[in-house]
């Protein structure tokens, strides 16, 4: 996938009018050979569709990323549910350009293991232009420097 970001000609990108097509394009995405992830937008709660993608994403064994800016209904065929929201940039004293783009993500769902009730998981990412990777932001473990925190995306 990192080869994707870096070299965005082996980006597709499928424009659909209808929700179904969408889950079509993203489930015949996961047939083919040699692709990384896919990812799709979709406004609608289809449970059949959601189930479909999600069986084809296990059989493949390739990622299937679905954006929804709504939250999926509580009985949702993901694996995990992610929440992400954009995040203050890093300031560089004496410089007033826009620092690295930043997230934070919280794990919501997790089908295998639930998220405790008084502390949801949290990750605070930052974008590096010139690796073209995603990192986590030591501070974001509550001053934590751990090494093993910073190895959580790679």
């Amino acid at each position: 996938m990192a080869d994707t970001i870096q070299n965005p000609a082996r980006l597709l990108m499928v424009t659909a009018r209808r929700e179904e097509d969408v889950f079509w394009a993203m489930e015949e995405g996961l047939r083919c050979p040699g692709i990384a992830a896919v990812l799709g937008e979709s406004r609608a709660a289809d449970p059949t569709a959601g189930r479909r993608l999600s069986l084809a994403a296990e059989k493949s064994g390739v990622p299937a990323l679905l954006l929804r800016s709504q939250p999926a209904p509580t009985q949702s065929v993901c694996t995990t549910r992610w929440r992400v929201a954009s995040a203050p940039s890093h300031s560089t004293p004496g410089l007033t350009d826009v620092g690295a783009a930043r997230w934070r993500i919280e794990l919501r769902r997790n089908r295998f293991g639930a998220p405790s009730v008084t502390e949801t998981p949290s990750w605070l990412l930052e974008w590096n232009d010139e690796t073209h990777c995603l990192s986590v932001v030591p501070q974001a473990f509550h001053g934590s420097t751990r090494e093993s925190d910073a190895r959580l995306v790679g």
